[in-house]
């Protein structure tokens, strides 16, 4: 029975050691993971914020291009007075609808750095969750670690007094032999 208790605490620092590389390489593949989905997270949502503002930029050139057209009618129909009827019919077609071009295009820019601003409160979001993560896993690691040195200090206490009494029993078998 003695002998097996003796190779059970020889086997613990062994195990110890064998659960330390483990507990290392698990932290580390954590960490790496929670950075790994970061970057997903960060990728999805570049590459949607870029298809979205796109066709956004699409939609903003196309309305500049209405405007313009529009613009160019109304100048023309300012300028022709062969018709003063058709004239002021047209006017007050076109002045509204320009006007409404014009806002339709105020709010399309509007919509783009919307876009571009939640891009920046989502990735600095992302950031700040990956952060806090990092931090619990590192809390977490550095408490694993402590309980693993308390542990280390108990089984080193542990092997002290084993060789403290094979040292003794070493003594009395000796003095035994001796008388």
């Amino acid at each position: 029975f003695f002998f097996q208790a003796e190779d059970g605490i020889r086997d613990i620092s062994v195990w110890l050691e064998f659960r330390r590389v483990l507990f290392r390489s698990d932290y580390g593949n954590r960490e790496a993971e929670l950075s790994r989905q970061a970057a997903m997270a960060l990728r999805d949502q570049d590459s949607s914020s870029r298809v979205a503002l796109a066709q956004l930029d699409e939609n903003i050139r196309v309305q500049e291009n209405l405007i313009r057209q529009t613009q160019d009618n109304l100048d023309y129909w300012r300028l022709n007075y062969n018709d003063l009827a058709e004239q002021r019919l047209r006017l007050s077609e076109l002045e509204p609808l320009l006007e409404a071009q014009k806002q339709q295009l105020a709010d399309m820019r509007q919509q783009r750095l919307d876009i571009s601003s939640n891009v920046l409160l989502q990735t600095r979001a992302i950031q700040a969750e990956l952060a806090q993560s990092l931090d619990g896993l590192n809390s977490d690691r550095s408490s694993t670690e402590d309980q693993i040195n308390s542990l280390r200090a108990e089984i080193q206490s542990i092997q002290d007094a084993r060789n403290r009494s094979e040292e003794h029993m070493s003594e009395l078998q000796s003095h035994w032999y001796i008388s």
